[in-house]
């Protein structure tokens, strides 16, 4: 995770905070609308910091290599008379004449 995404996480959270403390004091009857625009302006550069730059993709973790290192090499072992069987047998059968 890069500074740069950290930076738009925590400006996420903090317009969430903004907004939310808005619904309370607006629940309490004492709006005050600064805390709703700087909440949502919070959010929207937290968004757009955060989707700028995204994560790298994964590295592979290796697990069953072994496995699959055997069942690619049963594959290729038999793979080739299989498909040489499967295409000859495909093969529509010539019609013989019967007189």
């Amino acid at each position: 995770m890069t500074l740069v995404n950290r930076v738009g996480t925590f400006f996420v959270w903090i317009g969430a905070g903004g907004v939310m403390i808005f619904i309370l004091s607006d629940l309490a009857h004492t709006p005050i609308p600064a805390l709703l625009f700087s909440g949502l302006a919070s959010i929207v550069l937290g968004c757009f910091l955060w989707w700028r730059d995204p994560r790298p993709p994964a590295q592979p973790s290796g697990r069953f290599r072994i496995l699959k290192k055997r069942a690619n090499s049963k594959e290729q072992a038999q793979g080739s008379p299989r498909r040489q069987n499967r295409n000859h047998e495909a093969e529509p059968p010539t019609p013989t004449r019967q007189e």
